[in-house]
């Protein structure tokens, strides 16, 4: 990356919930099948978008294959 500082992360949390995707209206075709439960578990997400930029260095600096 340039010799700038990046800008500050924040991060939030999402807790563990469980939701119904489906249509939201009887004609409503963005998504196939009928409603159901989903759950999904709790994760942590930046509240400030990524650039095209950050998510190029995320990748040179080994990116997903990172643990941390």
């Amino acid at each position: 990356m340039s010799g700038r500082c990046p800008r500050p992360r924040r991060r939030s949390t999402s807790p563990p919930r469980a939701f119904a995707p489906g249509p939201s209206a009887p004609w409503d075709w963005s998504s196939n099948g009928d409603a159901h439960e989903v759950h999904v578990p709790g994760f942590w997400i930046d509240t400030v978008p990524v650039s095209n930029a950050e998510f190029a260095q995320f990748g040179e600096d080994g990116g997903y294959d990172r643990r941390q």
